[in-house]
């Protein structure tokens, strides 16, 4: 009998040691793209500028439910992701989304929610596609 109940615990180990992590839904998103910043600001006057960049920056997950998506050389962001693939910032405002496993937008507003580097008379619309 207690060679069985041994038997029994060594098998209830295996499986519980062998059970695999749950599957992480951001790491489709994981990896290097192509990114379109447009800058745009107001001024005092009501007069609107942009301008344009570009670079090649990434998405990674960061902590639980969250990606950091680094879209300029100094410049990145943390963002929560649901499982569909829509995108908040640090105020749970929705901002953009995942249109895929390849393509990212997103617009980041200081009116919004304040975020470093971003005033609340200025935003960026981001769109990056995914480089495999």
């Amino acid at each position: 009998m207690k060679k069985q109940i041994v038997l029994l615990l060594m098998i209830a180990a295996t499986f519980v040691a062998c059970e695999k992590s749950p599957f992480d839904y951001r790491n489709k998103y994981v990896g290097n793209y192509n990114f379109t910043n447009v800058y745009t600001n107001v001024d005092s006057a009501g007069t609107i500028s942009n301008a344009t960049t570009a670079y090649l920056g990434r998405a990674k997950t960061d902590g639980e439910n969250k990606m950091i998506i680094q879209f300029e050389a100094n410049k990145s962001q943390s963002l929560r992701i649901d499982e569909e693939g829509n995108v908040y910032n640090s105020c749970d405002t929705y901002i953009g989304r995942f249109e895929s496993e390849s393509r990212f937008q997103a617009v980041l507003s200081g009116q919004s929610c304040p975020m470093e580097g971003i005033d609340e008379n200025s935003s960026i619309a981001i769109v990056g596609d995914r480089k495999f």
